[in-house]
């Protein structure tokens, strides 16, 4: 199983920060297509962390049946075609195989803008290899498995992130001072949602009460709790 350590860093950095692969026009199909796209989508970009993309802070790839590339630079929001047939892509039953067309269309579109935007291609390779070696799944501690302790300090919490091409499942991980003890899933959103792996805070409220939020939502507006 591919797991890492520590997810992209936090959106809000003004460095390269998002991959964003969509079809047009829009079509039904194209819109279960879009959901699948992200977690292949965050995990070539978790591949970028430290690039140099030459200024680039998002990359937006143009999934159509088009072969002009369509090339545009906005202030560092970076857009290309690539040639794609969704009706193709429909009959894709198996999920490795949809993730695999998937990440071909990312790669081919991060080396166009590289060639225009003259970034090393070999980063680009390195991320799509690197892609390919974790088996194409997005997996990840989050805030680096950063753990919490029970007030009297028997007990450690986190949070582990399995994103797919049709869910986004986080886990909390339950640590003795010693050992682990149980993995139990504290929430499921859709793909398009999975980004509140990035943006999750907790703390203990007694030594068997936890609570969870979203940092984004700055009135606390919605708070998770588990109990151990």
């Amino acid at each position: 199983m591919a797991t890492f350590f520590g997810e992209r860093s936090n959106i809000i950095d003004m460095k390269f920060k998002e991959i964003s692969l969509i079809n047009k026009p829009f079509s039904l199909k194209g819109r279960e297509f879009n959901g699948n796209s992200w977690c292949i989508n965050e995990l070539f970009c978790s591949k970028l962390d430290i690039a140099n993309m030459n200024g680039l802070l998002k990359c937006n790839i143009i999934a159509t049946p088009s072969s002009d590339d369509g090339y545009k630079n906005y202030a560092g929001f970076a857009f290309v075609n690539v040639d794609f047939n969704i009706d193709e892509y429909a009959t894709i039953g198996s999920r490795i195989e949809k993730k695999i067309k998937i990440l071909e269309l990312v790669k081919m579109g991060m080396f166009k803008i590289a060639n225009y935007e003259n970034i090393d291609l070999k980063i680009i390779q390195d991320a799509y290899d690197e892609c390919v070696k974790d088996k194409y799944r997005y997996e990840f501690y989050v805030k680096n498995n950063k753990l919490k302790s029970s007030p009297n300090k028997q007990y450690k919490v986190g949070f582990f992130c399995e994103w797919d091409i049709d869910f986004c499942n986080i886990y909390s991980m339950l640590y003795s001072k010693s050992e682990f003890i149980k993995k139990e899933l504290f929430l499921s959103v859709e793909p398009a949602l999975g980004e509140i792996a990035y943006c999750l805070e907790w703390k203990w409220l007694d030594n068997n009460l936890v609570e969870i939020w979203d940092t984004r939502d700055k009135e606390k507006s919605h708070i998770w709790s588990i109990q151990i």
